[in-house]
Order: C-alpha cells, then sequence, then structure tokens
C-alpha cells in the first residue's frame, strides 16, 4: 500500500496550514484520511488551490500513501493534485471542540461527523441484521399510516400540520393498525 498512487474523493472534513505545509483531513463514505500538500514540493498551482479550499468543500485529490504515525489515522496522502468540485461558499460552524447543545443545534451539520457517521453504520447493521432475522422466521413487516385526520387514542396529544390544505396529525400509535395486521 505504501507509495501507491490513489485519487480520492470526498469533502474536506478539516483544514490547517503549518508553515509551508496544508493539513487537509478528506472524508469519503468509508472514512478520512490525511492529504498533505508540502509547498515546493508540488506545483504552486495545486499548493494555492488547496490554500484556497474551505470546509466541506467536495475535492478531487491524488497523490502517493505514506505511512505517517502523526497523521490521525496513520497513513497520509502526499498530495501530486488537487482539484475543487465545489468550493463551500461559507465558514463551517462546528469547531472540534464544540459542546453537546451547539451541535445538536446544528445536527444536520453534526451527522457529517465520523463518529456520527459510525453510529449511524452500527444501527443500519442492527437493523438489517433484525429484518434478516424476522424475514427468516416468516414475518412481514407492516407500514402503518405516520399521518392521521384524527386522534387514534383517546386522550393523546396531537402534532398538527398543513396537509395540501386540510389539517393531518402525526400519528401517535400504530397498534391500531398492527392489530388488524395480525390476523392478515
Amino acid at each position: 500500500m505504501k507509495d501507491k498512487s490513489v485519487t480520492l474523493t470526498g469533502w474536506v472534513h478539516r483544514k490547517r496550514e503549518h508553515g509551508g505545509v496544508i493539513f487537509i483531513i478528506v472524508r469519503d463514505p468509508t472514512g478520512v484520511v490525511q492529504a498533505a500538500g508540502h509547498r515546493g514540493q508540488m506545483p504552486d498551482a495545486v499548493f494555492e488551490t488547496m490554500q484556497q479550499v474551505t470546509v466541506e468543500s467536495s475535492i478531487v485529490v491524488s497523490g502517493t500513501i505514506a505511512i505517517d504515525k502523526r497523521a490521525p489515522t496513520g497513513i497520509e496522502l502526499k498530495v501530486t493534485k488537487f482539484q475543487i468540485i465545489n468550493l463551500a461558499d461559507s465558514e463551517w460552524p462546528l469547531e472540534k471542540d464544540a459542546g453537546e447543545a451547539f451541535l445538536y443545534d446544528k445536527r444536520h451539520l453534526y451527522l457529517r461527523s465520523p463518529s456520527q457517521t459510525s453510529i449511524m453504520q452500527i444501527k443500519a447493521g442492527i437493523s438489517r441484521a433484525a429484518h434478516q432475522f424476522f424475514d427468516g422466521e416468516g414475518f412481514t413487516e407492516i407500514f402503518p399510516p405516520v399521518m392521521v385526520g384524527a386522534s387514534v387514542e383517546a386522550g393523546a396529544i396531537l402534532f398538527p400540520f398543513k396537509y395540501f390544505g386540510s389539517t393531518a396529525y402525526l400519528s401517535q400509535s400504530a397498534q391500531l393498525y398492527e392489530e388488524a395486521a395480525i390476523c392478515g
């Protein structure tokens, strides 16, 4: 693997500049890897493009794999080519040490982090295993409505919303439909 040339497509997860070196953590669906660009060891235009990129920009980066224990994954990509596909036009609001309350307020962005991606992958694996088990046992999954026109349980607190000009409610109980489906 060492000294192998690769090309990655992903997003800029983090970026920092230290002297004549730019470190970019590249994120794709498989994980993260550190890409490093050294001034003087690459064309000036490539280094300048790396300087311009912002967090969450989509990129294509090519380079040579190197083993470096200082890199977050122990592997570093020595950049030879760097292309910005789409430059993120605003400052990224999530900092490395942001508090939980702030992260939950920015949940739609926090979901892009490696920790949250790992949690989603674990949940998906558990769900997949449960589906496989129950399917193998002959069960049929049903899909009760999530929108209703009225309360399905006495005393329920309803959450109304407009649906094609009418008022609809989020269903709070699938039990009524599940009981009817048992005999199906």
